[in-house]
């Protein structure tokens, strides 16, 4: 038995068991069930023609190995890894442009911010944890520049 055929027979068995019936008002077996799959012309379950001529194309396949799986996940993992700090670089230089007094802690804040919205946004929803991140960005950035609009002040008091 194929996968197609086996998920044939249980779908249909499936909803034949919640409706409890049968054509000829017996409790449905599984015997039962596809025979009456195969003798139903026009039945609303029917594969169409093109779907039922096609055949598995797993001749010759062959599974990976555990050690090329390992290798599989490592190179995902550096993938991933080389990806985040393209980010952090590119974070960086955003923070450098945007005048913070520490741009590397503020690069290292933001980082870890959006690898928080992230898991969040898994749990909580993109839309919320997107909102809040935006609402905590914009508090940093206030923040950086009342820093350094203060420090100016001072600097002019000074002179």
């Amino acid at each position: 038995m194929n996968r197609r055929l086996f998920t044939r027979l249980v779908s249909t068995a499936a909803g034949g068991l919640a409706l409890g019936v049968h054509r000829s008002g017996a409790q449905p077996t599984a015997g039962a069930l596809d025979a009456s799959l195969n003798s139903l012309p026009g039945d609303a379950c029917a594969v169409p023609a093109a779907i039922a001529k096609l055949q598995p194309m797993t001749a010759g396949v062959v599974p990976i190995t555990d050690a090329e799986r390992q290798e599989r996940i490592e190179k995902a993992r550096r993938l991933m890894k080389e990806h985040k700090l393209r980010a952090h670089k590119r974070v960086l230089r955003l923070c450098k442009a945007a005048g913070f007094r520490d741009p590397a802690l503020s690069a290292n804040l933001f980082s870890m911010m959006l690898e928080g919205a992230h898991s969040c946004g898994q749990a909580a929803g993109m839309r919320q944890v997107g909102e809040h991140l935006v609402h905590l960005v914009d508090l940093m950035v206030e923040n950086s520049r009342r820093q350094r609009a203060e420090e100016a002040a001072e600097a002019a008091e000074a002179q």
